[in-house]
């Protein structure tokens, strides 16, 4: 049965890797048209990149250590991923549709933001993995307990999504303004 979970968990990080991959061949794609992103594009990007950084790290202590505090920590980040891909694509079709993006580089930029949210999503995975090793009475809850903390039932939950979504929004914001 352990085994059987590392297995899981090992496709999970081969995933991270083929998105990682993804992410490489757009900007050497980007790069061989000579195609450049925006400023606002870049700084979004780099904006996710650090919220990335902070999934990345705890999915590693989490699955490192059998970290159950570190593996609660990512389900709030990864909403606030989700919430900032939401809202950079609304940006970015504003920059579309008022030319300042092409769509070659739209192209790219939209594959990017998207490999970017299944990396939060396939954190949010391995975190979920650690949560039932370690408490294996939510084995077969997962789903309710995901549904849960979504619903807004868990307030360390909610305090944790709060804290990095007004971080994390507040850091594109500044962006857009400048």
């Amino acid at each position: 049965e352990i085994m059987n979970e590392y297995y899981k968990l090992v496709v999970e990080f081969e995933r991270l890797g083929d998105y990682a991959t993804n992410i490489c061949e757009a900007a050497a794609a980007l790069s061989r048209k000579g195609v450049k992103l925006s400023k606002m594009a870049i700084s979004e990007l780099g904006i996710m990149e650090s919220l990335l950084k902070q999934v990345l790290d705890e999915a590693e202590k989490a699955f490192g250590s059998r970290d159950i505090e570190a593996a609660r920590n990512i389900e709030p980040l990864e909403e606030v991923v989700d919430d900032m891909v939401e809202i950079i694509r609304q940006q970015h079709l504003h920059r579309l549709e008022v030319g300042l993006c092409t769509v070659t580089a739209g192209t790219c930029f939209v594959d990017v933001l998207h490999d970017m949210e299944r990396i939060s999503d396939t954190c949010s995975n391995v975190g979920l993995a650690i949560i039932t090793r370690v408490q294996p009475e939510l084995y077969d809850r997962v789903h309710e307990y995901i549904y849960n903390l979504h619903k807004g039932n868990d307030e360390s939950f909610n305090e944790k999504y709060r804290e990095a979504r007004d971080r994390y929004v507040a850091m594109l914001s500044s962006v857009v303004q400048h």
